[in-house]
């Protein structure tokens, strides 16, 4: 419990950290929180019709108003003069275009606009008296509101307004959503992270001790399980990824607590498979990586201890589970945008366009990108945001000891880990997840980056204790034996 709220405390304390340091609202995001949050709002917005968000400061209604074109100071100035309306961030760069000129089928050419800018034309804004007043203010000056988005001021990326995050499934933003119902600002948007994270240290703490039962007495295993959650504090993936209001927190979280359920069940009921496919599920349903446990789960099914046919049985009536939940969840989480966009323009968004995206290059940017072999190496780390107080990057580097030894170990002592049925569990589940990467780098996705270990950290540090004490309790054993022997 006294390790629990420490990492809650450091999470609260990095959290307040980036809320506090200086800058801008539209600046406030940091790393890929743009994408996340603002697709949460957004969906809040556009789809369930939430027309208020507070963000417990000040007296008004804050929005993001999106103008039909770039806010000068004109503007700016007659909006702060009216009591409807307080100016609060004007600091949006605006789309800048370019024509060309483009000639249609029948030979008629015309002048179409270009964008050249990658900024919203924008104002953020505390409302009094509502939006009215302050659009006929604009109207009358030649601007209209083309729309308004409630809540924290939206960053400054043209077309953010509109975005969905789509080429991801819906339920990470659901529980970023529904922070924002409690307060959109920076603190309450990240706390889901921050207690998702808080407990892959107690999931990590539980799955090592069940592990260890079967290994050693009950004392020593409550005690050396402790081993666990004490390596989880050296990976600063859980201090970095964990901090903030991304989806990967939420991906480790189920992804472990399958683990949790495959190491306790296995293949013992129908109900226990079951429950583990639903977990499993639901990790792919906040990224399609939390599918990466499959291949584990059904190569699982063929190695228990049973009979020939039953394994054969087992493995693919599990395949045939995941290929009918599955489908199920993503529909029914993905039934409000299937409404509004329609079934067909859904699934060329969202399924046919997110495998391509998911297996292609996602960016050409100068965002660090790295493969598998760098997590492992620790290469090519992610930068997460600048530290204010030391003007240093903060890297999301993992511990790459850890992931590594773990992958060694596995190998090595396979012939002995196979034989024991929750070692072997979590080291397909560690060999599934990881290989999942792997073949995702190797069929053209080079866009990965090193804040996706925190999806495999926990399984590896649970695999590395759990390894070593039974390999010491093995050659212990080995050597009494040899000892009474002679």
């Amino acid at each position: 419990m006294i390790l629990l709220c420490f990492v809650a405390y450091r999470l609260v304390y990095i959290d307040l950290h980036l809320s506090l340091s200086p800058g801008s609202y539209r600046e406030s995001y940091v790393s890929d929180e743009v994408w996340y949050v603002t697709s949460a709002r957004n969906i809040l917005v556009k789809l369930f019709g939430v027309n208020v968000l507070n963000t417990w400061l000040g007296d008004g209604l804050r929005c993001t108003l999106i103008l039909s074109g770039r806010p000068n100071e004109t503007l700016v100035n007659e909006l702060c003069s009216t009591d409807s309306c307080r100016i609060l961030d004007s600091g949006y760069t605006g789309v800048e275009y370019t024509y060309a000129t483009v000639t249609w089928d029948g030979g008629s050419t015309a002048m179409i606009p270009v964008p050249l800018g990658s900024g919203l034309n924008a104002v953020y804004v505390e409302l009094y008296d509502g939006l009215e007043p302050v659009a006929e203010k604009a109207g009358s000056m030649g601007y209209n509101i083309t729309g308004y988005i409630c809540g924290w001021a939206l960053p400054d990326k043209n077309g953010l307004n509109d975005y969905m995050n789509l080429e991801h499934p819906p339920l990470g933003k659901y529980i970023i959503g529904l922070s924002l119902l409690l307060g959109d600002n920076p603190f309450t948007w990240r706390l889901p992270s921050i207690i998702s994270t808080t407990l892959l240290f107690l999931l990590g703490y539980a799955v090592t001790l069940y592990i260890l039962r079967g290994i050693t007495s009950e004392p020593l295993a409550r005690l050396i399980a402790l081993a666990t959650p004490l390596l989880m504090l050296t990976d600063n993936s859980y201090f970095t990824v964990g901090a903030l209001a991304m989806l990967d927190s939420f991906l480790a979280l189920f992804t472990l607590l399958g683990l949790y359920m495959l190491v306790e069940h296995g293949y013992a009921s129908l109900g226990s498979r079951v429950a583990r496919v639903l977990v499993f599920s639901l990790a792919g349903c906040v990224k399609a990586s939390g599918l990466f446990a499959v291949p584990g789960d059904f190569i699982e099914g063929l190695l228990d201890k049973r009979g020939a046919l039953t394994r054969v049985r087992n493995g693919f009536s599990q395949l045939l589970l995941y290929f009918t939940i599955y489908p199920l969840i993503l529909l029914v989480l993905s039934h409000p945008f299937i409404n509004a966009m329609g079934w067909s323009a859904w699934f060329k968004t969202s399924v046919e366009g997110s495998i391509k995206w998911h297996t292609g290059v996602k960016t050409t940017s100068d965002t660090i990108a790295s493969s598998p072999l760098d997590w492992l190496l620790g290469s090519n780390s992610f930068y997460m945001w600048l530290d204010a107080s030391t003007g240093e990057w903060v890297r999301c580097s993992g511990q790459p000891i850890i992931y590594l030894t773990a992958l060694v170990a596995g190998l090595v002592f396979s012939p002995w880990i196979i034989k024991r049925d929750e070692l072997r569990r979590v080291w397909l589940l560690y060999l599934s997840i990881l290989s999942g990467y792997v073949i995702l780098y190797l069929i053209g996705n080079k866009s990965l980056y090193s804040f996706y270990i925190i999806h495999f950290a926990p399984v590896s540090t649970v695999l590395l204790v759990s390894i070593t004490v039974y390999m010491f309790k093995t050659a212990y054993s080995w050597w009494r034996k040899r000892r009474d022997e002679g």
